[in-house]
């Protein structure tokens, strides 16, 4: 509000433009038409005051201190000087730099705020490209190491695969020797048409090959191996066999399928080599087992104990198999495998095979 001279004041006497009755527009307002008169006379008393210049100085336009005093810098804020009512000037200096503009809203706040706005957004952004590129990384790491995996494994099976030069032939035939040159800790190899083909070992520990391959490269897929205190391996009558359930569906990642019986009723059989004799081995059971299970024990007590086992585990299939019937000369194989992808250690799935026939390659 611009300060108002004698003059200024003399030319304000008639407030008619302002009062005028064409604001009340409807009936019901018309009461209204005496106060806007009691308006006037207070109005006109007001510029004709004496003090009318140091109105605006009254402390209770000024934001005060918690002790109830005007605040100096506040009180120079609001009048734009450190004496006197606000001028036009000031009114529009402090719209844009100071607490409130014209239209009575924190302009100076709302800088700070989008400046800070602004901050955050970028943080946010940086945030995200650096868990994108994190996730690209992780991705082509997982590829990569099953495509790694997978070249070494078929570079095995085709070691055993004499064609006589002619890539279109097949005539796959297991080597033992030939594997066992490549790692002395070969016990066997497992095979299924279509679905596994991969070498055993048996290493020192239980870690030796969770994460090795064949060839001694770290890999995730790491290897199919029999558990390091089954004595024997693969020709031990009770043999629990370890393997990833990997995502691709390698190493031992098909054996969730057996949870469905027309699964099992196509893939029945497995193909497994203990060292250089040949066996067809059955699917009886396929259930998810505790990790507290005595299953997990690879020691047999007992043929008692060895036939408790053996029911036990068939009685756990949620589905009829072909195989029902044991006795103590019985070879057993325990494929153990995660349950999922979760990371769900409590628990495992495992699939038993019973020895049947041996093959005459």
């Amino acid at each position: 509000m611009a300060k108002r001279t004698p003059k200024n004041r003399q030319e304000y006497t008639d407030f008619d433009d302002i009062f005028d009755e064409s604001f009340v527009t409807s009936p019901k307002q018309e009461s209204r038409k005496g106060l806007n008169r009691h308006a006037e006379e207070d109005l006109n008393n007001l510029l004709n005051d004496e003090d009318f210049d140091t109105f605006f100085e009254d402390d209770d336009f000024i934001p005060k201190t918690s002790s109830g005093k005007a605040s100096a810098n506040s009180a120079a804020k609001y009048s734009g000087s450190s004496a006197g009512h606000p001028s036009k000037s000031s009114h529009k200096k402090s719209s844009g730099n100071s607490y409130r503009s014209s239209s009575g809203k924190h302009t100076s706040n709302k800088k700070k705020k989008g400046g800070a706005g602004k901050v955050v957004a970028i943080i946010l952004i940086i945030v995200a490209v650096l868990v994108i590129a994190f996730c690209a990384y992780k991705l082509i790491t997982i590829q990569s190491g099953y495509k790694q995996a997978e070249d070494v494994y078929k570079e095995i099976e085709e070691i055993f695969d004499d064609n006589g030069g002619d890539p279109n032939v097949t005539n796959w035939t297991f080597d033992y020797d030939k594997l066992k040159a490549m790692n002395s800790d070969a016990v066997g190899y497992i095979f299924q048409t279509g679905v596994m083909s991969y070498p055993i070992l048996q290493g020192a520990t239980n870690d030796t090959y969770l994460r090795t391959m064949i060839n001694g490269t770290y890999n995730d897929a790491g290897s199919i191996f029999v558990d390091c205190d089954t004595e024997g391996a693969l020709n031990n009558r009770y043999a629990l066999v370890y393997g990833h359930n990997m995502n691709d569906t390698s190493m031992f990642g098909s054996l969730k399928y057996y949870t469905d019986e027309s699964y099992y009723q196509e893939h029945k059989e497995f193909d497994v080599y203990c060292e250089d004799r040949h066996y067809k081995y059955y699917v009886f059971s396929s259930f998810i087992a505790s990790v507290d299970s005595d299953i997990y024990d690879p020691y047999i007590y007992s043929d008692e104990d060895f036939l408790n086992r053996a029911y036990w585990m068939r009685s756990q299939c949620p589905y009829e198999t072909d195989i029902n019937d044991f006795s103590a000369d019985d070879h057993i194989i325990i494929l153990v495998t995660c349950k999922d992808m979760n990371h769900d250690y409590s628990v495992r799935r495992v699939v038993c095979l019973k020895r049947g026939e041996e093959i005459i390659d």
